[in-house]
This record gives structure tokens, sequence and C-alpha cells, in this order.
């Protein structure tokens, strides 16, 4: 990315009204799925640790479990971190991106 793109780029970090908001997102999806995510072991793991962090708002990398197994449960924990750092949106954490509303 050059610095023409960046400038066009703007982070904003989620609004604790937001957050609360996709604290919601992810317990329903981890309730609503859970038949479906236990053949996905990976991916609910994933969307539990997602949930603990944005629960205890942590932006920092280093407070992701080094306890998760596979590559998919951490991508969706750093996009947790990512969400909290306004660099990826809600709709993206929570596969929710195509969602009509």
């Amino acid at each position: 990315m050059n610095s023409s793109e960046q400038k066009n780029y703007e982070q904003r970090a989620p609004t604790p009204t937001e957050v609360e908001e996709t604290i919601m997102i992810l317990k329903g999806i981890l309730s609503v799925t859970e038949i479906k995510l236990s053949e996905n072991a990976d991916i609910k793991e994933g969307y539990e640790e997602a949930l603990r962090l944005i629960s205890g708002t942590s932006t920092s990398y280093d407070i992701i479990s080094p306890d998760l197994v596979s590559d998919k449960a951490k991508a969706i924990a750093v996009m947790a971190v990512d969400y909290l750092n306004g660099e990826c949106r809600r709709e993206v954490l929570t596969g929710t991106y195509f969602v009509r509303k």
C-alpha cells in the first residue's frame, strides 16, 4: 500500500455500543449454530476465542491464547483483535457480510 492509498483508508475502532452488538452476534452464532459448528471444531474454537477477546476489549495479539490448535481458529482470533483496532469490519469477523437486514 502506498502513501496515497493509506490516506484514503481511515481506521476507526468500534464504539462500546458496537462492541456490545458484536458480542451479541458472536453469542448468537455460537448458540444457534452449535450443531453445525460441532463438525467444525476449529471454527467454533476461533469464535469462542474471539468472544473472549472482544469481551475483554484487548487490542494486543499477545493476549490470543497460545493453545489454539488450528489455523482457522487463530485467524478468527486475529480478526477479533483487528476488529477492536479498527482494522477489520464486524461483518467480516462474524461472517455476516452478505446477510441482508
